[in-house]
């Protein structure tokens, strides 16, 4: 799964929307990612506000800085969400199933910690 991440990422694209659903494999266990309907095409690691929409992928599958409606975001939520399907093999269910934003992300502090003032400020563009 990494490394077709890394092969989308490489030719400068985030998916935005990496869940079970959208990993393909074969019957010789090739991956293969599909569903590209969310994907943009990126110049940069950053993707400016005017392309960046709140609703990107399932939101078990969501990075935090998206939940939080950050103005900015990387091709890491791409690796948040192969993290999660991950974990999800490891555990046989999905690991955090928020019913709704607010509480998607209380399930994911309660794992990983809260953000920083300084993190969160980064998302934003403002400095703390």
């Amino acid at each position: 799964m990494l490394k077709a991440l890394k092969f989308i990422h490489s030719a400068s694209v985030i998916h935005r929307d990496i869940k079970p659903g959208n990993i393909l494999i074969n019957s010789e266990c090739f991956v293969k990612i599909a569903d590209f309907g969310l994907a943009r095409c990126i110049t940069s690691e950053k993707l400016s506000s005017d392309t960046l929409t709140d609703y990107v992928a399932t939101r078990w599958y969501r990075a935090p800085e998206v939940l939080l409606g950050a103005k900015f975001y990387t091709t890491a939520m791409d690796i948040w969400s192969i993290g999660c399907i991950v974990a999800e093999m490891y555990l046989g269910k999905p690991m955090f199933q928020g019913t709704s934003v607010a509480d998607q992300l209380i399930k994911i502090f309660e794992v990983v910690g809260s953000p920083t003032a300084e993190q969160v400020s980064g998302w934003y563009g403002i400095k703390a």
